[in-house]
């Protein structure tokens, strides 16, 4: 399921694209019947699935952040490129976004797989945490280096 990830956004997308069409076409409805003075109908499955769809966009969001940011940009970055409290601060917010939707997916008894995504995300965040050290040193020697030998 998790190397699925790719495809799961892009179905996201794909719905979002819909719900995005489908309110245009709400408020063009709603222009008809303001100016033929009637009331306006309302929809309120369409709020709700923008609302319900939200966590699933997030968590396949996260799982393409995991591998973009640990999985490459961080462990293969060369010397210098990064800046070590950007890491460190992208880390923490992916690793908190991870809990939420852990705990938001945990509170949905039928929705097992989403869970089980994150966490296992939340697994793979905390495994990565050891390494963030070692990454954030790598980088700071890499920019001390830098500027002791007057590169800026």
């Amino acid at each position: 399921m998790i190397r699925k990830a790719p495809k799961y956004s892009e179905q996201i997308e794909e719905i979002k694209k819909t719900l995005l069409r489908l309110t245009k076409e709400m408020e063009h409805i709603h222009a008809q019947q303001t100016d033929l003075e009637h009331a306006l109908n309302e929809y309120p499955v369409l709020a709700e699935l923008k609302t319900k769809i939200k966590p699933y966009e997030d968590l396949w969001k996260l799982r393409n952040q995991y591998d973009a940011k640990c999985m490459n940009e961080w462990i293969n970055s060369p010397l210098g490129k990064l800046d070590p409290e950007v890491v460190q601060q992208e880390f923490t917010q992916m690793l908190q976004k991870a809990g939420i939707l852990a705990n938001t997916f945990g509170n949905m008894p039928n929705i097992t797989r989403p869970r089980a995504v994150a966490q296992a995300l939340v697994k793979l965040l905390m495994k990565f945490k050891e390494s963030v050290p070692i990454i954030q040193a790598k980088l700071t020697l890499s920019l001390s280096s830098f500027l002791k030998d007057g590169g800026w």
